[in-house]
């Protein structure tokens, strides 16, 4: 979520529109051209970072909507690499938490171009806290446990946390994050196995993945 979402204004990070109860308007359509769009990085998160490689380095930023598919941001990635590679300059890659897990399946999904990346003079890439196994915080969060959940339910005022939840747990570049599925013992791909998180939280009526996002979750389990 380190990149701010906008539509006619900024919504994402807006505490403001918050207030009004505009979260769910971050609700995520599977068709067409999304009406919300990445417009920058999160000033508080990655200003002063950036400001520190710019005394050494032209910095180009890639914000990108966290809530779509992590497979149609990689080819948004690509198209930028191969952008620049035009320029035969050295590349370097600083890649925070999801920003690391884009970049990973940037090199899955599109191999041609890591190969000439990962070839060309002066490429390095680092990743800092990239969950590039899963997080279990994700779960954590879809169940209403994470503290920024409970803030965001407590500032909006015409919806609760269970409401911004349901708007939340069908975003597939959410859904990417779960825990890759190594052992079986947590198969966060099955519908059955988040049907019984619920039942263990007590709650029959929290919302958990629609079943039309479940094409999200599958890749869980072939990506390595």
């Amino acid at each position: 979520m380190g990149s701010n979402l906008k539509d006619e204004k900024m919504l994402w990070i807006n505490y403001f529109r918050f207030l009004k109860g505009d979260l769910s308007k971050l609700r995520y359509k599977d068709s067409g051209k999304q009406p919300i769009q990445a417009d920058s990085l999160i000033a508080t998160s990655y200003e002063a970072l950036g400001k520190n490689l710019e005394k050494s380095y032209e910095v180009l930023t890639f914000q990108f909507d966290w809530r779509i598919p992590l497979k149609a941001s990689a080819a948004r990635l690509n198209e930028k690499v191969s952008e620049l590679l035009k320029y035969n300059q050295p590349i370097k890659i600083v890649a925070h938490s999801m920003g690391g897990v884009l970049v990973r399946d940037f090199i899955l999904y599109h191999p041609q171009t890591w190969q000439s990346l990962n070839k060309s003079i002066g490429f390095k890439a680092v990743f800092l806290g990239s969950p590039l196994g899963g997080s279990y915080r994700i779960p954590y969060v879809l169940f209403g446990k994470d503290s920024l959940i409970r803030l965001l339910g407590k500032i909006d005022i015409r919806n609760n946390t269970k409401d911004l939840l349901s708007v939340f747990c069908d975003f597939p570049g959410i859904l990417n994050l779960l825990p890759i599925n190594k052992n079986g013992n947590h198969d966060f791909s099955s519908r059955s196995f988040w049907e019984k998180l619920r039942a263990a939280s007590g709650d029959s009526s929290w919302p958990i993945p629609s079943k039309k996002y479940w094409m999200s979750l599958p890749c869980i389990k072939t990506r390595s």
